[in-house]
């Protein structure tokens, strides 16, 4: 009897397995080099706004094609207009150097804290391509005001 729960287990896993080998030699981005380094083209990517005396925080997540990606986020601003900012996120494809990745959209937050007017403007680039985004307005969130508790902060108090 155990004789062929054991074979019976046998072709299950050799079922999956083969399911997912199968998978992974039909994934484009697996066959062509070139084609892992560009990033997934997105529709549009949300974004969360708030302001408090001159400081904006920007927050949202960026969905990619699988669970090996590194992303970097930073601002530069336009040397031209102090009220145009860039947000600029750089992502890097790590799937060669991962030994496994999951095969299933990840989403990667990130997150950017910048001093500018109020009126200030600003675009999203990944990889120098710019995306459009959809802001969506909230209130300030004082990190203070919850149970967060700094040491250095109470030991001068």
């Amino acid at each position: 009897m155990t004789k062929w729960i054991i074979i019976t287990s046998l072709f299950i896993a050799l079922g999956i397995f083969g399911f997912f080998y199968m998978q992974a030699m039909n994934d484009s981005s697996l066959a062509d080099p070139d084609a892992a380094a560009n990033v997934p083209a997105a529709n549009e990517v949300t974004m969360v706004h708030s302001f408090n005396d001159g400081v904006h925080r920007y927050a949202g997540q960026l969905r990619l094609a699988h669970s090996c990606y590194s992303v970097t986020a930073e601002t530069i601003g336009d040397p031209a207009d102090h009220r145009i900012q860039h947000i600029t996120l750089k992502v890097i494809d790590n799937i060669a150097k991962e030994g496994f990745c999951s095969q299933i959209i990840t989403r990667y937050p990130f997150e950017v804290i910048l001093d500018a007017p109020q009126d200030t403007t600003t675009t999203l680039e990944v990889n120098g391509a710019v995306v459009t985004t959809k802001i969506v307005e909230v209130a300030w969130q004082n990190p203070k005001a919850g149970g967060y508790l700094n040491p250095i902060e109470r030991a001068g108090m």
